[in-house]
C-alpha cells in the first residue's frame, strides 16, 4: 500500500518534471526539477539524526514481531537492565553473555561510539562528561 501511494505520487512528479524539462530546453532558461518522494521504512531498523517522517510497522508480520522506535538513551537503559537481569539470574554459570544488536548493517555499539566521537569533536567535551560518568 505504501509503495502504491509513493509510486502514484512519483508518477505525477515524473509528468511535471517532463513539462519542466521542456521549459528547460528554452535557451537561457533553467527552472530545475521536483525531487521524488521516498518514504523511509524501518522494518530493518534505522538511525534518525533529525526530524524524519517515516512509515513504521509496515512489513508483513509486524503484529507478531513489532518494531521498536525509541531514543538511544531509552534503548541503552533497556539493554542495560536486560543484561543486569540476565546476570542476576546467572543462567550462564558465571560465563559472560555476549549480545550483538544490529541496526541495519551496523552494530548498535558502533553507532553509539561513532555518535559519541562526533559529539566529542563538535563540543570539545570528554566522553565522561557527555555520558554523565
Amino acid at each position: 500500500m505504501i509503495s502504491l501511494i509513493q509510486n502514484t505520487i512519483n508518477g505525477a512528479i515524473r509528468l511535471i518534471n517532463g513539462g519542466i524539462n521542456l521549459i528547460n530546453l528554452i535557451p537561457g532558461v533553467y527552472v530545475g526539477h521536483i525531487g521524488y518522494l521516498s518514504l523511509p521504512r524501518l522494518a530493518k531498523g534505522g538511525v534518525l539524526y533529525e526530524e524524519t517522517a517515516f512509515i513504521g510497522g509496515e512489513y508483513q508480520g509486524a503484529s507478531n514481531n513489532p518494531e521498536i522506535v525509541t531514543p538511544q538513551n531509552i534503548m541503552y537503559d533497556t539493554m542495560r537492565r536486560a543484561i543486569e537481569d540476565a546476570q542476576f539470574f546467572d543462567n550462564n554459570n558465571g560465563q559472560p553473555i555476549y549480545l550483538t544488536v544490529n541496526v541495519g548493517n551496523k552494530k548498535l555499539g558502533q553507532i553509539l561510539l561513532d555518535d559519541l566521537k562526533d559529539k566529542v569533536r563538535h563540543t570539545g567535551k570528554d566522553i565522561e562528561t557527555l555520558v554523565g560518568g
